[in-house]
């Protein structure tokens, strides 16, 4: 089962703000805004993800926001100049 997530952050530190948006990306969120991610995970890795991000990033200066949205609140999402994807997007990478 999927989830569709929305993950906002706020860290001072460039190298870690620059580490976890490598994390995010490797759980195949995309960035929407310069401190917001979204994407479509499974279960399995959101509970992986939600661990990784608490165990690297918990620092007291750093926040982190992690929404777990319902279909019902995924499709009344409203975006301008950004097109919000319905389904997660899968890449071969070469």
């Amino acid at each position: 089962m999927e989830k569709f997530v929305l993950v906002a952050y706020d860290i001072p530190e460039t190298k870690e703000r620059n580490e976890l948006i490598e994390v995010l990306e490797y759980y195949g969120m995309f960035r929407v805004q310069f401190s917001v991610f979204l994407g479509f995970i499974t279960t399995g890795y959101f509970q992986e993800m939600v661990t990784t991000l608490k165990v690297r990033f918990f620092a007291h200066e750093n926040k982190v926001l992690i929404i777990d949205l319902c279909k019902s609140c995924s499709s009344s999402l409203i975006s301008y100049n950004y097109k919000i994807p319905d389904k997660r997007e899968d890449y071969l990478v070469l």
